[in-house]
């Protein structure tokens, strides 16, 4: 949202300064404009002349009279008559009644500006004499229409300002209408439906939030529906063997064979009772992360611990790290619960041997958790890490439900941490390896 603000900004700083600027500067090139009060001071100084002009001339009514009808009479650049601005007329100072501070004024040689609704008139005494000059000018004058390329400049004006606003917002309303389409697909079912991201976008953290939204819906799905699957297979079974045990018991008097088939009644009921406490284990996660606490932690000392509460006797785990210190910023009840359950999972479907190295590369600090078992088929690495879901080979020899690596990978994604599996190098089996920024 900060790019939008920004650009905002900036094409209002654009729109009303600069184009603002452009146009003026535009205008004042194309236009040799003369102010009102050029105009005025240009009409008081032809006053002067006249008034000066006409105090030579012995016939000074007859004078303006024969120069103001050969002006009219003068065709224009057009081939149209010419209608001057203002009107020439001589009066007597008798004939212009004024207060005597005006008077004086006229008296001492300075002009008189008088003005009406519609007119600006000028009095000018002539030298050596009791007449006075006149020059009547009307309003109009100082406040000429708009002419035609006046007009033009106005409308380029707001195309212009309408062009830009149109490059700002495309962008903008390109990214809108994409988003709008994704939303939409996404909402009718298509969970896959994500926003393309782009080098240059408005709505950068928006498009980002969406598809980070939408990953973590279709992920859910997924994981309601193989928690579907798992609950529809996986309690079926005991539930079938219990009924059956029950309907044995009811038909069995032997006290022995009662008790025998008790305690197998027994073992599914607590097979149910891991499975549903697994099941919910599961399903609060999303409210446990609520609770992370998030400090610097010491992932030596901490991998130590954990090496100590899964070592058995026919256990060899093996801890391979640095002199430099590995810290991370993470909570560390759970990193122990991802270490944890790598380990168990390697020492589980592994030959008893396990490698642990610990390093930093970049940003992330890099576990490796190395097994010496027959490895992990790339088809199933995508599958693995998901709940419920266990390797075919494992489905009857091993017990368990396949949530270790979910719980593994759900906490990873608090952390904006990854889990990657491999080959290993070093042993025979397979290498998961946990990323965690370091602090």
């Amino acid at each position: 949202m900060r790019t939008l603000l920004y650009s905002l900004l900036l094409f209002v700083f654009l729109a009303t300064a600069g184009l603002g600027w452009l146009f003026d500067y535009l205008y004042e090139q194309n236009h040799s404009l003369v102010r009102d009060v050029d105009k005025a001071k240009m009409i008081e100084d032809l006053g002067y002349q006249w008034s000066n002009s006409l105090a030579n001339f012995p016939s000074r009514a007859q004078y303006i009279e024969n120069w103001q009808a050969a002006i009219s009479e003068r065709p224009s650049v057009q081939g149209e008559t010419e209608h001057l601005p203002f009107e020439l007329g001589l009066l007597t100072k008798a004939d212009l009644p004024m207060p005597n501070p005006l008077a004086l004024q006229m008296e001492q040689g300075e002009p008189l500006l008088l003005e009406t609704k519609n007119n600006l008139t000028w009095y000018f005494p002539l030298r050596q004499s009791q007449e006075v000059l006149l020059i009547k000018v009307s309003k109009s004058y100082f406040s000429p229409a708009i002419s035609t390329r006046e007009y033009g400049f106005t409308i380029g004006f707001y195309i212009a300002l309408l062009l830009l606003f149109f490059l700002w917002a495309f962008p903008l309303i390109r990214q809108l209408l994409s988003l709008r389409y994704a939303t939409k697909r996404f909402g009718q079912g298509e969970l896959q439906q994500r926003i393309p991201s782009r080098k240059f976008s408005y709505l950068k953290e928006i498009e980002a939030e969406f598809n980070q939204m939408a990953l973590r819906i279709e992920s859910l799905v997924d994981d309601v529906k193989l928690l579907s699957s798992a609950v529809s297979h996986d309690l079926r079974t005991p539930l079938a063997r219990i009924r059956f045990g029950l309907d044995t018991l009811a038909e069995e008097n032997d006290p022995i064979l009662r008790q025998k088939y008790q305690a197998k009644i027994s073992d599914h009921i607590d097979d149910m009772t891991t499975l549903v406490e697994t099941l919910l284990t599961y399903a609060r996660l999303d409210q446990i992360m609520v609770s992370l606490h998030s400090n610097a932690i010491d992932l030596v000392p901490l991998i130590n611990q954990c090496i100590k509460a899964n070592n058995q006797f026919e256990s060899n785990i093996s801890f391979a790290h640095g002199s430099r210190e590995l810290k991370i910023q993470a909570d560390a009840f759970y990193i122990k619960m991802i270490i944890n359950n790598l380990l168990q999972n390697a020492l589980t479907y592994g030959g008893g041997q396990v490698l642990i190295e610990c390093m930093n590369e970049g940003n992330y600090c890099k576990i490796y958790v190395h097994d010496n078992g027959k490895g992990i088929d790339v088809s199933l690495r995508e599958k693995i890490v998901k709940p419920f879901v266990r390797g075919d080979q494992y489905k009857t020899k091993i017990s368990g439900h396949g949530i270790g690596l979910a719980l593994v990978k759900r906490v990873l994604d608090w952390h904006q941490g990854h889990l990657v599996i491999e080959n290993s190098t070093k042993l025979t089996g397979a290498c998961f390896i946990v990323l965690l920024l370091t602090a």
